[in-house]
């Protein structure tokens, strides 16, 4: 697999915790759900893959090994959405609402500190 992001190395994103790793994952699938709102085909498949490509470096991050069933979950939903009929139901609030939650457990952990 070739990562797009130079800075997404395998030991820069296996330092980062889950949570994290799903935030990045989460802001590339927000970009791309605004960017097929507003039409823009091309922008949006490449928003994606960006998402996908990061997702998979989580699936093979040994420290997640225990969300595995959850991680792959997420790559068939968002294959199925992006790219196939939508057979998963998935809907752009489901996903807002599944990555803020992430989003704000990020941030609850930079405030404790």
């Amino acid at each position: 697999m070739q990562i797009t992001r130079e800075v997404f190395t395998e030991s820069y994103w296996f330092g980062l915790s889950t949570i994290e790793q799903l935030v990045y994952i989460g802001s590339d699938v927000e970009i791309a759900i605004d960017l097929r709102k507003n039409g823009n085909k091309e922008q949006c498949d490449n928003a994606i893959e960006r998402a996908l490509e990061l997702l998979q470096l989580a699936i093979i991050d040994p420290q997640n090994k225990g969300r595995l069933r959850e991680l792959n979950g997420i790559k068939i939903a968002l294959l199925d959405d992006f790219h196939g009929n939508n057979e998963c139901q998935s809907t752009d609030e489901a996903w807002h609402k599944y990555f803020a939650c992430f989003r704000h457990l990020v941030n609850a952990q930079k405030k404790e500190r």
